[in-house]
């Protein structure tokens, strides 16, 4: 599972290139921008169209110049799609789906 990190999009930038995008809609109907790395393919980060996303950037973690250093979950999202012999995080939220 990717592990990413809901971010405010003014904290956020691409250093290098121009991302494509690719629009689509994720199964619970909101419309999704996917940017990805036009070179090699990797998605970079996505925003969303609902309420909840405004303003926000959904960033892959592996593609932080400085990684996960200093964050941590708060959350554990789509635990429906999680495999049983993955455990569940202690101590954060747990959602079913994006809430």
């Amino acid at each position: 599972m990717p592990q990413t990190i809901r971010n405010i999009e003014d904290k956020f930038h691409v250093t290098q290139g121009t991302p494509k995008e690719v629009d689509t809609t994720h199964e619970n109907g909101m419309r999704i921008t996917l940017h990805i790395c036009p070179e090699c393919g990797t998605m970079i980060y996505k925003e969303g169209d609902s309420d909840d996303l405004k303003g926000m950037a959904i960033v892959q973690a592996g593609t932080l110049d400085e990684g996960l250093q200093g964050a941590g979950p708060d959350a554990e999202l789509w635990i429906k799609h999680r495999p049983e012999w993955l455990g569940e995080l202690k101590g954060v939220g747990q959602a079913m789906e994006f809430q």
